[in-house]
């Protein structure tokens, strides 16, 4: 039984994870962007690249709702290292 993690990208480029879609009242819908994780995904390596290359990566992610494909082959060669 695997628990969801989810990536969460703020319109400033703030980026954070979470076990649930970030939801808040007083916010508008898709304020923030929630993009599920594979559960294949290194979460400690993904939030170090996103600290490294964090302002164009997290944009991207808030403006498209997924990873650049620099990004998913960043994470697929920290994987096999």
């Amino acid at each position: 039984n695997t628990t969801c993690i989810y990536l969460h990208v703020g319109p400033s480029g703030d980026f954070w994870t979470g076990h649930s879609i970030f939801a808040a009242k007083h916010l508008q819908p898709d304020y923030v962007k929630s993009v599920k994780l594979d559960e294949k995904i290194d979460v400690d390596a993904l939030l170090d690249l996103l600290e490294e290359n964090g302002d164009e990566w997290a944009q991207a992610i808030y403006d498209e709702g997924k990873f650049p494909q620099v990004l998913l082959d960043r994470l697929n060669e920290a994987s096999k290292e």
